[in-house]
């Protein structure tokens, strides 16, 4: 074990230490304060590991012991050659490379080590007794970061060395936060997509007169999903199935369901959400995945609440139309206007969030890239992937006008409607 640290423990005076196994190059530090709540000191790692390329010996231990009293771990290397070797067992942080050596050169092995994916971002001073521009230029073309010319000055290969490790964690903490970007933006893709999917499905059911078309669309626009679902529909003169047979046992579980006190029901792979008219029954859902699986629950339960009420609405209808509307008609067109009024501002704060979630995405990936070194055609590439993916979202949120505009005609067909007589 090796003490790393010794701090003092939150509101007292007394120290503690804090020890790591030494076979562990870096771990994050999480300390407590006064109120229990628990921060973040940052990633504390092992001192820097440094690879000295030079043939001549006098250098090398001059260097090294440079180094020493800095407490850096370092390694020698006689050519370039051997420094090839090294590099993939030592895994150096950074590299001092001479130039002018036996076999190899120093702007040959520098080509070599920026053509090694595992090294091509490690930072590589050239420590040279060239001095003059061009050769200077020779290193920084060939992959160098910076340039130290010989006699050794300790002082100036010190500040080198601290600000280039600076730069390459500092890279490596963007390249971070570029990936979990990326990530992020992946997801937040997805679920618009999904919410399109959604969307189309919607406003052609809300555009329909007819349980059976209603009750088919459901069934068939859940397979965009991945999804194999049943639908049951129930009014007080017949049952109808979609998906499966009337005598299976899908139809039959999800009669049984209707009236239950629960309206998700999980069994094993199977998902149903229940209404007092409908209820939609998926068979295969990824319950190995559980955010994925999470996130498709809601989609049904959303539509579910959607169909729900389009489909009490439609039964209203055809029960005033026989005659048979009944005073309480009116109290259930209330609860039903209310909800639609919610879910439309749920679906319109879904789309917002998901708006600005990729535009932030955006903005944070434009602002990470010029830190990755990348081309600039790389960079333009890279933006012009998200700013297809923002038109795309922008177009689909043009979309959505229209689908409130049926969900604004079930109000106002509700406040319309004259009373029971």
């Amino acid at each position: 074990m090796r003490n790393l640290y010794r701090l003092l423990a939150p509101g007292s005076n007394a120290p503690y230490t804090l020890e790591w196994p030494s076979n562990v190059d870096s771990l994050h530090i999480l300390a407590c304060d006064e109120l229990g709540q628990f921060l973040c000191l940052g990633e504390l790692m092992t001192q820097p590991k440094i690879l000295i390329v030079d043939d001549d010996e006098h250098i090398q231990s001059l260097i090294s012991g440079i180094l020493d009293k800095q407490s850096y771990q370092s390694k020698s290397a006689g050519c370039g050659e051997s420094c090839l070797k090294m590099v993939e067992q030592f895994e150096p942080d950074l590299i001092l490379l001479d130039v002018a050596m036996k076999g190899m050169t120093g702007i040959e092995t520098c080509e070599l080590l920026r053509k090694d994916p595992h090294m091509h971002a490690v930072p590589i001073v050239i420590v040279s007794a060239y001095t003059e521009i061009e050769d200077q230029l020779l290193g920084f073309r060939a992959g160098a970061d910076a340039y130290v010319t010989k006699p050794i000055n300790p002082d100036e290969v010190v500040s080198t060395i601290s600000s280039q490790l600076s730069l390459y964690d500092e890279r490596r903490r963007i390249s971070t936060k570029a990936i979990s970007s990326t990530k992020a933006y992946q997801a937040a893709l997805t679920a618009t997509l999904e919410s399109k999917k959604i969307q189309d499905t919607l406003y052609w059911v809300l555009s329909s007169e007819s349980l059976i078309e209603i009750g088919q669309l459901i069934a068939d626009d859940l397979k965009m999903f991945g999804l194999k679902a049943c639908v049951q529909l129930r009014t007080n003169w017949d049952v109808h199935n979609f998906g499966c047979r009337g005598d299976s046992f899908e139809a039959r579980l999800m009669k049984q369901a209707h009236g239950q006190q629960h309206k998700v029901v999980h069994v094993n792979n199977r998902t149903m959400v229940n209404y007092p008219h409908l209820s939609i029954l998926a068979l295969n859902m990824p319950i190995n995945n559980e955010k994925l699986c999470q996130r498709y629950i809601d989609h049904l339960s959303f539509i579910g609440n959607c169909m729900s009420t389009k489909i009490d609405t439609l039964l209203l209808e055809q029960v005033t139309e026989l005659g048979l509307r009944e005073s309480s008609a009116l109290d259930t067109m209330n609860t039903g206007r209310h909800d639609i009024e919610k879910i439309a501002k749920t679906y319109q704060s879904v789309v917002q969030g998901e708006s600005e979630l990729l535009e932030r995405c955006r903005l944070e990936m434009h602002d990470k890239l010029q830190f990755l070194n990348l081309e600039s055609h790389h960079e333009n590439a890279i933006m012009k992937i998200f700013d297809d993916c923002m038109d795309d979202v922008n177009e689909q949120n043009k979309n959505h006008f229209s689908l409130n505009q049926h969900f604004f005609h079930l109000l106002e067909t509700f406040v319309n409607r004259p009373a029971s007589e």
